[in-house]
């Protein structure tokens, strides 16, 4: 396969990390300087993660797993999430340009959020 997953999510966060920055120069200052700069800094960050796990050796079942094993690291990933989907309400309302990806980010972090909550349900109910 020429282009794999960890390729894709890399071109990927690359390109959100760039809307960040733009995000950020295009709004001068305030608010949405900040969330543009934030949204930069997790999505490099998400990039040396993934980077981290190829040189670990991770297969492609394991690159991509982020949802923590204990039940209160759910929890936690679930409070990280809200503040993120938050964020990006504000996001979306500091830029034009930035509208429709703050309000997917948001979309995203709702989704991701009910996933995590059937998660440490459905963890807690097993033991």
């Amino acid at each position: 396969m020429l282009l794999s997953k960890r390729w894709i999510a890399a071109v990927w966060l690359a390109l959100v990390a760039l809307l960040g920055l733009y995000g950020a120069a295009d709004s001068g200052q305030g608010s949405g300087y900040v969330l543009g700069l934030t949204l930069f800094v997790l999505s490099i960050g998400s990039l040396f993660l993934i980077i981290k796990r190829h040189f670990d050796g991770a297969n492609d079942e394991q690159m991509f797993e982020i949802f923590p094993h204990r039940v209160r690291n759910l929890w936690l990933l679930l409070i990280l999430l809200c503040v993120t989907a938050i964020g990006s309400l504000g996001l979306a309302s500091s830029s034009d340009v930035l509208y429709s990806v703050g309000i997917a980010l948001f979309a995203v972090c709702c989704l991701m959020g009910f996933r995590v909550i059937g998660l440490a349900f459905d963890r807690r109910k097993r033991h």
